[in-house]
């Protein structure tokens, strides 16, 4: 398979996981309760009908906290407009330029008109917190937050893809990217786990694929990324205790590879609970170690079948579009374009666009394209599906 149709993969992979977990991630848990199964790209729910029916205020409240978080189904969020916004640098740029990245956050970022995050759909407080440092003009190796999330590691796929072939720039590219936004060195380390994990499979397939072989040298590469990040980048934080939690959560990967989801769950939670030293932490939270070891473990247990893997952990709750983005990547790491699932790929908004930066992350030739402009144009379209079931909603209400 060539290298163009595994980009694709990764890069539409990724969009298709974030839209399809996006679906449920930012829903009520009263309304999760009636959504048996994510299987598509379709409306997860019959809102229009919810609507009709609803015949009390605290329905009515719900439904409307519901419609103003809702996404539209077919698009993603942020998780994967700042892999594109990456990948764009990367080709532009022929490598890593944290300048020419950060101006691209903050251009999307001051488009104020379609929420708190600009044009970056449902962004967590860390994204928003080091782009307000970016603005203020504070050093850029001190804008990142101190952060432990998955937000550098959801996006990172664009530089597995681009220094496939070069280890050394792989891991000191990983770095200096994830620091715009992050500097807690499991942040970072955990990007590290997504971007070694991209450039491998790339040149693999299922077939010639060694589980064993992968995570041992993936526990290499993110123990000497943490070595350089506590040699060489004095404002990120790290303790003795946190330096190396990253490497050491590939080693409990490794304990529970024969073990099924069922068995597994409790031990990645315990894993994520004493990691983070927080009781509330689990195995599918925005936690570095919890999200993200948990969508590798999906990868290497259930990553043959793409769909199977891909909407486990969009059903799984918790940091659901994350989880599958990352995971969704892997997936088209391995098995290339051809395999993501015909109907995921038909609903995807602006996959014409993904799959070009993905044939530029291979060839490094790049069309004019104004990729903030096309956000502006898909959160303008979110925010219409939002009104018009606004509208329902003020009709039953008796408003005109």
């Amino acid at each position: 398979m060539d290298l163009i149709q595994k980009s694709k993969g990764i890069m539409v992979g990724l969009a298709c996981g974030d839209a399809l977990g996006a679906l449920v991630e930012f829903m009520p848990k009263d309304f999760l309760n009636m959504v048996i199964e994510i299987k598509d790209m379709a409306p997860p729910l019959p809102l229009e009908t919810l609507i009709n029916q609803a015949n009390s205020e605290t329905t009515l409240n719900r439904i409307q906290r519901y419609i103003d978080f809702m996404c539209l189904p077919g698009l993603y969020t942020d998780d994967t407009q700042q892999a594109i916004l990456i990948g764009q640098s990367l080709v532009v740029n022929q490598g890593v330029n944290q300048e020419y990245i950060a101006k691209l956050f903050v251009k999307g970022f001051k488009s104020k008109e379609y929420g708190e995050g600009g044009v970056f759909r449902h962004a967590g407080p860390g994204f928003k917190e080091s782009i307000n440092n970016i603005m203020r003009f504070k050093p850029l190796n001190m804008c990142g937050a101190i952060s432990a999330g998955n937000g550098a590691a959801m996006r990172i796929a664009p530089v597995g893809i681009y220094y496939r072939d070069d280890v050394d720039k792989l891991l000191k590219a990983t770095i200096d990217i994830s620091l715009i936004t992050h500097r807690d060195i499991r942040g970072i380390a955990a990007a590290g786990i997504i971007a070694f994990t991209i450039a491998y499979l790339i040149n693999k397939s299922w077939e010639s694929l060694n589980i064993s072989h992968l995570l041992s040298e993936l526990k290499i590469f993110t123990k000497e990324l943490e070595e350089t990040i506590a040699g060489n980048y004095p404002t990120v934080n790290y303790t003795l205790d946190t330096k190396h939690q990253v490497s050491d959560s590939i080693t409990v990967l490794e304990e529970i590879q024969s073990l099924d989801l069922q068995a597994a769950i409790p031990i990645l939670d315990e894993w994520a609970r004493k990691t983070s030293g927080s009781d509330s932490c689990y195995h599918n939270s925005a936690f570095a170690l919890g999200s993200v070891l948990y969508s590798l473990y999906l990868f290497t247990t259930l990553g043959l079948n793409w769909e199977k893997a891909v909407l486990t952990a969009v059903n799984g709750g918790g940091d659901a579009d994350t989880i599958a983005a990352m995971l969704g990547a892997m997936c088209g790491a391995i098995h290339g374009y051809e395999s993501i699932p015909a109907n995921w790929v038909q609903k995807l908004m602006n996959r014409e666009s993904i799959e070009i930066l993905s044939r530029a992350l291979i060839t490094l030739e790049l069309p004019s394209t104004d990729f903030i402009n096309i956000e502006k144009q898909l959160c303008k379209k979110e925010l219409e599906y939002r009104n018009y079931y606004r509208q329902l909603l003020h009709k039953s209400l008796g408003f005109s």
